[in-house]
């Protein structure tokens, strides 16, 4: 049920990486937004076929201490630029 629910989640921040700005992209470098894009297809349309190593491999990288650190100035840069 764990991987399920991990597995759900990504594919909802995999489809809001879509609404990304490029700059934004451009300004994360601890996640690959491509990545992200890419499981979200994966489980989308090939559920059974996605490798549960990659997954757990990936949100461990997206848990870890630098990426969040490097969301969260982000959306505060966002927040402080907002037109």
């Amino acid at each position: 049920m764990a991987f399920d629910l991990c597995a759900f989640y990504m594919v909802q921040i995999g489809e809001a990486s879509k609404l990304l700005t490029d700059d934004t992209k451009k300004s994360l470098t601890c996640i690959n937004v491509n990545v992200l894009k890419a499981f979200r297809n994966m489980i989308d349309h090939t559920y059974e076929k996605v490798n549960k190593r990659y997954l757990k491999a990936y949100i461990f990288s997206m848990i870890a201490p630098e990426a969040v650190a490097e969301v969260k100035n982000r959306i505060n840069y966002c927040n402080e630029n907002a037109e």
